[in-house]
């Protein structure tokens, strides 16, 4: 198992990703007044960084940005994720395999204690 980061309800391979699922999930804020509108919503950068920003677009149409902050990353949990995605797949198979063992060995001492 390899230490991932957990976002979301997910537990990322990538911190990127675990910070990136973090914001995407935060819905933009809408505010419409007499006079404008106000969008406030989280943008990814070019850099790989999140930055808060608001903007106001007029009723002639005028769109202007109030400001544009670079946003600190959220902390994040640790948790284990699997190396390789077909562990999962090879641990059922020996689970199967232990199973079916024990089933064969339950069946020959049931034959031994009734005498072939």
């Amino acid at each position: 198992m390899a230490v991932g980061f957990f976002s979301e309800g997910v537990c990322w391979s990538i911190a990127q990703e675990a910070i990136d699922a973090h914001f995407q999930s935060i819905p933009p804020t809408i505010l419409t007044t007499a006079t404008n509108t106000i969008f406030a919503f989280y943008q990814k950068q070019g850099s790989g960084t999140w930055n808060s920003v608001k903007q106001t677009r007029t009723n002639t149409g005028t769109l202007s940005t109030q400001y544009s902050l670079a946003e600190t990353n959220p902390i994040l949990i640790s948790c284990q994720t699997p190396n390789d995605p077909s562990t999962s797949f090879l641990n059922g198979v020996e689970l199967g395999w232990a199973v079916s063992a024990v089933i064969v060995v339950a069946y020959v001492i049931m034959k031994l204690r009734r005498g072939f």
